[in-house]
């Protein structure tokens, strides 16, 4: 009988925008950019995430203005030691979207940052988690505010394998808790 594959615990982290001004008449969505308090959420994020030791080996990343500049703003807590790239089907997607967009770039890197928009990301979260810690559940599905962050656990030895139902849920930061 064939060996079965070793299964290994992958982090996959999903964190919404930050704050960003609101668009101008005639301006492209796309365009928008992160406000004084979304830049600030966004570093806190950052740090956040160094100091919970889940620093992004690879973050994948909307091509929307606001979520590249949240991803800077975060990632200048980790002294540039994550790969980053964005990704175009990330721009308004819907879960089903988004498990294709993990298991296409994901690899077997972990921890694995996805910086998109909602309500495709609160969606992506809630479809995911089997099982949550508590309270995590009922924070993601209750509100998922900007620079909102929804931390799962897959076993899985690689992304290939993420399906719905197939992780938990083990905290939702907020960034009201951060700053």
């Amino acid at each position: 009988m064939p060996a079965r594959p070793r299964r290994v615990e992958l982090k996959l982290l999903v964190l919404r925008h930050a704050k960003s001004e609101p668009n101008r008449p005639g301006a492209r969505d796309l365009d928008r950019t992160l406000n004084s308090r979304g830049r600030r959420d966004a570093q806190a994020v950052g740090r956040a995430l160094l100091e919970r030791d889940l620093v992004p080996a690879l973050a994948l990343c909307s091509p929307a203005l606001r979520t590249r500049q949240t991803l800077s703003e975060a990632a200048a807590a980790w002294s540039g030691k994550c790969e980053q790239r964005p990704v175009e089907e990330m721009y308004e997607a819907q879960p089903a979207e988004l498990v294709g967009v993990v298991r296409r770039y994901g690899g077997a890197r972990s921890p694995l940052l996805l910086v998109g928009h909602n309500p495709g990301l609160q969606r992506f979260a809630l479809a995911l988690a089997a099982d949550a810690a508590a309270g995590a559940a009922e924070a993601v599905a209750a509100d998922f505010p900007t620079a909102a962050l929804a931390v799962l656990d897959v076993q899985a030895e690689q992304w290939d394998d993420l399906a719905a139902h197939s992780a938990r849920l083990e905290a939702c930061v907020l960034p009201s808790e951060l700053v």
